[in-house]
């Protein structure tokens, strides 16, 4: 191979292959010049020899770190001079006298200079001439960000100027500096690089943070930083890891151009981790066979041809996942052996395939309706010698009603800011998360599972909102027992069986296993395993799978009854749902509630369910009326500091709707709004707070799915308010506009008023959807129970609404029922949406 005809930066990459010919003719092509360097810094030829083999062995040794092989002479070139300083400094004290003497050489004798090197050394003794004669304000920022270290926000904030201006300023002086002297184009300085990728290494510790409000402030003078870097591999790989960050983090953050610009990232710097979230958005915007294709076709050669392993075998794991959802179990099973083939045990898809294999061998040919799995990976890193739970990707199968319970043993065990645990606390010590929530050690007691008794176990206890998760760690074994209590509803795992090795409360060596088992009643089946698939001194990857199976409904429990109605009113026929009559669970259900949250929750969940059964064209085809809106929700009930929140318990929860054929007018879309109590929680939060008093005003912001959805709103006096369940006097308005709802969620977003009466709670929403149409209304139409504020809650409660004003056929009504037991709150909501036939 001739390599004299070769440019330097086709020798560069031969030498990276290990081509030993290639970097010789990299020396003899810039020997001369890199001597040169070296000399015009020792004045003398013996050392400036030394400090250019040196240079060369030093090239030699770092040359994958060499950004623009096209500029191989100049960077050895440093590399000399660099080397030759450092004798001249640490070796002077050694020179004979005579060396010392020919220091003082005369620098206008060129002849002794290589040409090669004049131009380079005249520009590097010229460079501070060079700068001074940049503008001043532009001079100013050159010189505390390149000479004296100081970050773009720190220059900001010294300056009292924007992030903006001193990023602009950066950029003008660079190109200044880039067009007269074609300097500042060598490598970031590599203490800069370092403080920068150790801030994104801080920044992504955010992940660990229940509440992230704060993260937009180290976020943007990050991520303006970066951007102000040379160009480099280290700088697109930190952009592509912040601007991910952003991604996933910063509500209303994730748009098409973000996207982009992480792809753009990620591909100049080799970033996989970030390239993945990229390629899955990419194939989640594509729907049915067309995905398949797409990540056959065109994801994966092009991740081939590119050499990305670890993102070829995360697309190969979800073209898996397709294959098994399109009902092809055997190119299913050849995907995942595809990529488990390509990962290597350290990559969380590695271990997400494995469960992802034992889920579909568990599942295959089991009713959809009567089970519910998940297929995970877990990753747990040590943060400051403390294990932490980090990620958790994989998916489901099954569409068994469940109830959010700790089926993820070893995540619900870290809903502290992912803390485990903290053994340097003593019993009865807390530590308080970045939301508030609490963990602490609670106490040291002896445990019975159906593993063994375990004696000394430490109880740590997360209170987190509406839920309290109670651990207890065996050292040596790791969890052995779970709780989880949320509204009184409480649930827990026993260890089963295990197989660890390894000292601590919760062992990480690979290998180790634990099952777990809970308690369901007749008629359920439950497995629950983890293991350690990888682990070393800083990141563990364990596999996990849960399956909940049904095998049976038990005619005498009511708690079955109501599942089996909630789980089997609908079936899948050719991908079309159709509604199956449940009218014999809900005849158990009545019969055999026997409590008065039983009651209520059987009254309210047969009238909708009812109403949704005679609606259907299949099981009544005489029927009056077509259901268009309608749902029955099981709505847990929460008070933190003045304020009533609501939140579904999608376990007991169901829905029909048949919006096909609705008139696109007020009159159909006021259907819409019979979700009184939930519109408001979704806009600010809460369905009260004592804070609204008259004239407050207040702002509430929620990522919600890409967008960031915000509510503002403001108190005003309405005086009296008559409707038709009576008139109110003293009552109030809480105006609230939001923004941030898009596509099939538009109406959320609308501009509403919530009346308010003392003693009674909501009396009237008005809900604007343009200023076209009149609002849909929904006034108090009959009442049960009254109390003390402006939104009481008692056992037996009853509010019922109506949408006024309708034609058409239309009807919309909400009606919620409260029920307080042993400790439970839950209000039952029966809510309608009709349009009578022949109106």
């Amino acid at each position: 191979m001739n390599h004299l005809q070769k440019t330097d930066e086709e020798l560069v990459m031969l030498s990276l292959a290990r081509d030993d010919a290639a970097f010789e003719t990299l020396v003899r092509r810039w020997e001369r010049a890199v001597s040169g360097a070296a000399f015009y810094v020792t004045r003398n030829r013996c050392l400036a020899e030394d400090a250019a083999e040196d240079a060369f062995v030093s090239a030699w040794m770092k040359l994958d770190t060499l950004h623009d092989p096209s500029k191989f002479g100049g960077w050895v070139c440093r590399i000399a001079r660099n080397r030759a300083k450092s004798i001249m400094t640490h070796e002077r004290e050694h020179l004979s006298f005579e060396l010392i003497e020919n220091l003082e050489y005369d620098e206008s004798d060129t002849t002794r200079i290589p040409d090669e090197l004049l131009v380079l050394c005249d520009m590097s003794m010229s460079l501070n001439e060079c700068v001074d004669s940049l503008p001043e304000k532009v001079r100013r920022v050159i010189h505390l960000h390149y000479y004296e270290g100081y970050s773009i926000a720190e220059i900001a904030a010294m300056q009292s100027v924007p992030i903006g201006t001193v990023k602009w300023q950066l950029s003008d002086g660079r190109k200044r500096l880039r067009k007269e002297f074609g300097i500042m184009e060598e490598k970031p300085d590599e203490k800069l690089v370092a403080r920068i990728m150790a801030r994104v290494e801080e920044l992504k510790l955010w992940q660990l943070k229940n509440d992230k409000s704060g993260l937009i402030k180290e976020y943007e003078p990050l991520l303006a930083d970066i951007e102000s870097m040379p160009e480099s591999r280290e700088k697109y790989h930190a952009l592509a890891d912040v601007l991910k960050i952003g991604l996933w983090w910063l509500p209303g953050n994730r748009n098409e151009e973000l996207l982009e610009r992480i792809r753009g990232a990620a591909l100049k710097s080799g970033n996989e981790e970030a390239l993945k979230a990229v390629l899955v958005h990419d194939f989640q915007k594509i729907s049915g066979r067309d995905r398949i294709e797409y990540m056959l076709n065109t994801q994966i050669p092009q991740l081939e041809a590119a050499g990305y392993k670890s993102a070829l075998g995360c697309i190969w794991f979800w073209l898996g996942y397709e294959y098994y959802s399109a009902g092809e179990p055997e190119k299913g099973e050849a995907a995942y052996s595809r990529a488990l083939g390509l990962l290597e045990k350290s990559d969380l898809y590695h271990a997400n395939t494995l469960s992802a294999l034992e889920v579909e061998r568990l599942t295959a040919g089991l009713d959809n309706m009567k089970f519910h799995a998940s297929a995970i990976a877990e990753e747990y890193r040590y943060i400051e010698g403390k294990p932490r739970f980090w990620s958790q990707p994989g998916y489901g199968r099954g569409w068994m009603s469940q109830d959010i319970k700790p089926d993820y043993v070893f995540c619900m065990a870290a809903q502290c800011d992912h803390i485990f645990f903290d053994e340097s606390l003593k019993p009865g010590e807390s530590i308080t998360g970045s939301d508030g929530g609490t963990l602490t050690f609670a106490a040291i007691e002896d445990v019975s599972t159906p593993a063994g008794d375990f004696a000394g176990c430490r109880k740590w206890v997360t209170a987190a909102g509406e839920r309290i998760i109670s651990v207890w760690y065996k050292r040596g074994v790791g969890i052995v027992r779970e709780r989880f209590d949320r509204n009184g509803q409480i649930d827990e795992q026993l260890l089963k069986s295990y197989s660890v090795e390894g000292d601590g409360l919760l062992p990480m060596k690979t290998g180790n296993r634990w099952e777990y088992e809970r308690s369901l009643g007749a008629g359920l089946e439950y497995q629950n395993r983890v293991e350690i698939i990888y682990a070393d001194s800083q990141r563990v990857i364990a596999s996990a799978h849960c399956l909940t199976r049904r095998a049976f409904y038990d005619e005498e429990s009511w708690q079955d009854m109501t599942l089996a109605a909630r789980s089997e009113y609908f079936k899948l026929d050719g991908g079309d749902e159709r509604l199956v009559d449940v009218s014999h669970y809900l005849v158990r259900m009545e019969a055999l509630a026997g409590t008065s949250l039983q009651r209520a929750h059987t009254a309210a969940a047969c009238s909708a369910m009812r109403r949704i059964m005679a609606c259907s064209a299949d099981l009544n085809p005489d029927r009056k009326a077509r259901g268009r809106w309608d749902f029955f929700e099981c709505l847990n009930v929460s008070r933190s500091e003045g304020s009533v929140g609501l939140s579904s318990d999608r376990k007991y929860s169901f829905e029909w709707k048949e919006m096909d054929g609705v008139r696109n007018d007020c009159e159909g879309y006021s259907l819409l709004y019979n979700d009184v109590y939930g519109i408001l929680c979704d806009n600010v939060g809460c369905v009260w707070s004592d804070e609204w008093k008259i004239g407050y005003e207040g702002e509430y912001s929620e990522k919600f799915r890409d967008e960031t959805r915000i509510g503002r709103y403001k108190v005003l006096d309405a005086g009296r308010v008559e409707t038709a369940a009576g008139s109110f006097d003293g009552c109030i308005r809480l105006d609230v506009t939001c923004e941030g709802y898009s596509g099939g969620w538009w109406y959320l977003g609308v501009r509403k008023e919530y009346y308010f009466a003392p003693g009674v709670g909501i009396i009237r929403t008005v809900n604007h959807y343009n200023d076209d149409m009149p609002p849909a209304v929904f006034e108090l139409t009959a009442y049960d129970g009254a109390g003390e504020g402006f939104f009481p809650l008692e056992d037996g409660f009853m509010r019922r609404y109506d949408c006024i004003g309708l034609t058409g056929g239309y009807e919309a009504s909400a009606v919620y029922t409260c029920a307080r037991e042993n400790g439970i709150f839950r209000i039952f909501a029966d809510r309608a949406g009709i349009e009578r036939i022949g109106c």
